[in-house]
Order: C-alpha cells, then sequence, then structure tokens
C-alpha cells in the first residue's frame, strides 16, 4: 500500500492493490476508485514519468549554478527551452550533456 498525506490541507491519497483512494477532509469529498490492469499501467507510467521529469530538471538546475557550467553560458530562452525538454540546438554535443547528467545522477544515487 501506498500512501501520501498533506498535513497543512488535511488531503490523503492511498493506493492498496487496484483501488486507488482520495479523501479531502477541508472539502468533505472522498473518492475511491477501482483501477483495471490498463488504468494501473498507465498510473505507474505517469507516475515514473513525472519522477524522471523531476530528476532531469534538478540535475540540469544543479548544473546550471555550477560557476563552470558550460549551460551556463547559454541564453536564457534557451534555458528555459531545455528545461521544458524541448528540442533545442544549442551547438552542445547532446551526447556529451547527456553523459554529464548520467553522471551526476548517479551521484545523487550514491548518496
Amino acid at each position: 500500500m501506498f500512501t501520501l498525506s498533506s498535513s497543512d490541507r488535511n488531503k490523503y491519497l492511498a493506493f492498496d492493490e487496484n483501488i486507488l483512494k482520495v479523501e479531502d477532509e477541508l472539502n468533505h469529498m472522498a473518492a475511491s476508485i477501482f483501477l483495471d490492469v490498463d488504468d494501473c499501467r498507465q498510473l505507474a507510467s505517469a507516475l515514473l514519468h513525472g519522477a524522471e521529469s523531476q530528476i532531469l530538471r534538478q540535475a540540469i538546475n544543479d548544473w546550471i549554478l555550477e560557476s563552470d557550467s558550460v549551460v551556463r553560458q547559454l541564453p536564457v530562452d534557451t534555458l528555459m527551452m531545455l528545461y521544458r525538454g524541448d528540442l533545442v540546438d544549442t551547438n552542445i554535443d547532446t551526447s556529451e550533456f547527456i553523459r554529464e547528467i548520467d553522471k551526476r545522477l548517479e551521484k545523487d544515487v550514491e548518496k
């Protein structure tokens, strides 16, 4: 069972086997949603995509803050496009960029 709650807003989310439960005590709302196999796959995919996106954005943010970073030399609009995940022609070796992010992510995992 997975449970996520927000004490400041009295919101509660739980997932157990194939039932997703959502409660909002402040608004007196509660719902239980039965998820079939496809629904579970879609939920898992959405959660994974969201997590990957946040991790990548954090790695880019950390890299931008380093004084010797190549990314720091890019124009602000290009950085925003990178941050949003848009395809951008930055004249940076993309494979090197990806390798560098992978290294940084590995360091974060080791911590």
